[in-house]
């Protein structure tokens, strides 16, 4: 006997709940046979759910249609920063490193990621050992270029028929940190949680929105960058709702910048803590 079918108004819900418990992208027919329904009223609500920015396409493998609740772009972004951290690469081995773990993402729209994240100054540009070229790692992180320093390092050591284990006083590289700022109480907040907090301050009663304007006049230290992304982290885990702007091709760069930006395209204007 075949399981109940999902209450349409349960359906989309039901959806989007699947994908999120999913740790990978999941094709049409796999997430299909995890909410147990039809092909049709199934379709139209996972389109509803693309439409409203609650799930994501993800580039086609063969012939199937991968879905999920992170935009390729926003997991792509998310990985080349974690493999940045890890050690200094050039752009290239970046690209082809943080493109083999992501499902079906090509490396070219990786180095378009990248390039991004460096006019965002998420990346920065540091010398490379043996050549005149540049070597990538997140910014103000020297723990990643220690590493590749040390790589590079042993490995002439090695060469040279010695060991190298005697250069080095401890398992790991020296941690290398950027100066304290001249007042680091504020830095010491992560903006998450600040931004919880100013949500709170400005409207204490839980799922009442606070238009992001509002929120970016009340933390007026944190940068667009800052406060955007630590916005869609929170949406991320589930922690606030963020609500879309309905036409955001008829916005000046000027009201763009009062507005979250969703690294797709969409804007939000205003976060409700769930």
């Amino acid at each position: 006997m075949s399981a109940p079918a999902i209450p349409k108004e349960d359906l989309r819900e039901s959806i989007v709940t699947k994908a999120r418990e999913s740790k990978k992208p999941l094709t049409f027919e796999a997430l299909r046979k995890l909410v147990k329904a039809a092909k049709e009223p199934f379709r139209t609500d996972l389109e509803a759910a693309l439409n409203e920015k609650q799930l994501y396409r993800w580039p086609d493998r063969g012939r199937s249609q991968y879905f999920w609740y992170v935009s390729p772009e926003e997991k792509a972004r998310e990985v080349i920063l974690e493999t940045a951290a890890e050690r200094a690469l050039s752009k290239p081995d970046l690209s082809k490193a943080a493109a083999k773990k992501l499902s079906g993402f090509p490396q070219k729209r990786v180095e378009s990621e990248i390039s991004t994240l460096l006019t965002e100054k998420q990346l920065q540009q540091v010398p490379a050992f043996a050549s005149t070229s540049k070597l990538l790692i997140r910014t103000g992180d020297g723990q990643a270029y220690c590493n590749a320093a040390r790589t590079f390092i042993e490995k002439k050591i090695r060469g040279a028929g010695f060991d190298p284990a005697p250069m080095f006083t401890s398992a790991s590289s020296p941690r290398v940190t950027q100066p304290e700022p001249t007042n680091p109480e504020p830095a010491k907040k992560e903006a998450a949680a600040q931004i919880l907090e100013a949500i709170l301050e400005l409207e204490p009663h839980p799922g009442v929105p606070v238009s992001t304007a509002r929120l970016r006049e009340h933390l007026g230290d944190m940068t667009k960058h800052e406060f955007d992304s630590a916005a869609l982290e929170l949406r991320r885990k589930q922690e606030v709702l963020l609500s879309q702007h309905a036409d955001p091709h008829n916005l000046s760069e000027k009201d763009k910048e009062l507005l979250i930006g969703g690294q797709d395209g969409t804007y939000y204007v205003a976060i409700s803590i769930r």
